[in-house]
């Protein structure tokens, strides 16, 4: 019966987690997609269209990282997008963060699964629990934050070398 029961709430809990995943994903690919937001939005396209052609030509190989060409393409993906990841991280952290603080520990899957976070004494989350969780669990927040930094502060050839 125990078996059944942690069962039953891995499932639940994996349903709220691919709801949630979802929901983010869709308001940030919704958002990205206003050009006033992402002025490069239509730059990024073209440099993805070229890069895809360039990569479905060739084998992935180690000849092929060192092509110029693709690096090129690479650094200026990361850079075009670059919009588009602070949108992802903010989007984010304000749903599984602050959205799911206010909401009581719970954000749209959880509520939706019968979820809700609360801390090992049943009292509501702190702002510090919620936040170190968020960014251990919800994986992208900090190479997508870390992306961000390379493409400022770093070259072109220390971006490429460090991502691969």
């Amino acid at each position: 019966m125990v078996k059944k029961m942690e069962k039953t709430y891995l499932l639940r809990r994996g349903g709220a987690y691919l709801i949630d995943i979802l929901i983010v994903t869709l308001f940030v690919y919704c958002i990205s997609q206003i050009k006033f937001l992402n002025p490069q939005l239509n730059e990024y396209n073209n440099t993805f269209n070229e890069y895809s052609e360039l990569y479905q030509n060739q084998k992935n190989s180690y000849e092929l990282y060192q092509d110029q060409t693709y690096q090129n393409l690479t650094y200026m993906l990361a850079k075009t997008g670059m919009t588009t990841t602070i949108i992802d991280i903010f989007v984010t952290i304000g749903y599984f963060v602050v959205f799911q603080k206010l909401n009581k520990g719970q954000t749209v899957g959880k509520k939706l699964m019968y979820l809700k976070l609360e801390a090992k004494d049943g009292i509501p989350v702190s702002w510090e629990q919620i936040s170190l969780r968020s960014v251990l669990i919800y994986y992208n927040i900090v190479p997508d934050i870390l992306n961000v930094i390379m493409v400022l502060c770093a070259s072109k050839m220390t971006f490429f070398y460090t991502n691969l």
